[in-house]
């Protein structure tokens, strides 16, 4: 919509019912007083009132934006300027309009009297050469007003430019620092996994159950936070899981804890061999994926493991 202007004849001050200088504040409790009783679903029986109603929010709009109500107020006070010209010359022309009916009056009477024929033309021009010193004057009062607003205009545009400039950077910087954070606290699932190993077989002593995931989940979340847990199919003489954590420095803890727990063997993933690695990464792609065998189809503890002390 184009910008509105004060040649439109809808007064902005008149349309919210507020003072040329009045806050932000004002004008956003006189919008408001106003749109509750103009509103056209309020009333429904007057025409005017979607007009009337738009006129209330373009003044709104208008005078509540810093931006837009300086320029609104300096066409205004341009209209007011040139009105106030108007008024001026249109005295003027009157003032000229009498005093050559004054002229032809005195020129009527020197035929009669002409002793005072000089002295009445001296007084005369002198008038002239008044009004047309006022007017000049005028004139260039009323250029000079009109460069300042153009100044002011001006600098409040460059301040709102140097502003949004400002806030665009800070919004970059921001999204910078965020995304160094990012980058930084991106740590790849495999680099954040534990692989645990112990007997399967039961105690014949304690007729210790089978482990689930949840004794899993209790006994190494003392670490950190647990991401997930992958069981794998347990064999004959020995069960495995692995467990992701959320943070690597909890996948690294892990081995090292001085903990009662040598019932289990913690490997993380970066001490596994080559190949195990291999397989033990495929799994949990496949695990991600969706894959129902958990580490199972030969699993993440080959017999080649299984010789091995890592």
């Amino acid at each position: 919509m184009a910008d509105p202007t004060p040649t439109q004849d809808i007064d902005f001050y008149e349309v919210l019912g507020v003072a040329f200088d009045s806050t932000s504040k004002e004008i956003t409790k006189a919008y408001r007083l106003r749109a509750l009783k103009c509103h056209p679903d309020k009333n429904p029986d007057n025409p005017h009132a979607a007009r009337q109603f738009h006129e209330l929010s373009v003044a709104y709009d208008t005078l509540n934006d810093a931006t837009k109500r300086v320029t609104y107020d300096g066409r205004v006070r341009a209209q007011q300027e040139r009105r106030r010209k108007q008024a001026e010359m249109d005295t003027h022309r009157r003032r000229m309009k009498e005093d050559l009916e004054r002229a032809e009056r005195q020129a009527h009477q020197d035929r009669y009297n002409p002793s005072d024929s000089t002295t009445a033309a001296s007084a005369a021009a002198g008038g002239m050469r008044k009004t047309s010193d006022r007017t000049t004057r005028e004139a260039e009062a009323a250029a000079a007003y009109q460069a300042e607003l153009a100044q002011r205009t001006r600098a409040a545009r460059a301040r709102e430019r140097q502003q949004q400039a400002a806030e665009a950077e800070k919004v970059a910087q921001e999204a910078e620092v965020l995304r160094k954070y990012a980058l930084a606290e991106q740590v790849r699932e495999i680099d954040r996994s534990v692989l645990i190993k112990w007997g399967s077989a039961p105690s014949a002593s304690t007729e210790e159950s089978p482990r689930t995931e949840a004794d899993i989940r209790a006994t190494f979340r003392v670490f950190g936070p647990i991401d997930h847990v992958v069981m794998a199919p347990p064999k004959k003489k020995t069960s495995s899981a692995l467990v992701v954590y959320r943070s690597i420095v909890s996948a690294s803890s892990a081995p090292t804890a001085k903990l009662s727990l040598d019932d289990y063997e913690i490997l993380t993933f970066m001490n596994l061999k080559t190949r195990e690695r291999q397989k033990l990464g495929q799994q949990i792609r496949q695990q991600e994926d969706g894959d129902t065998g958990g580490l199972g189809n030969g699993g993440a503890i080959s017999s080649e493991s299984k010789r091995r002390r890592i």
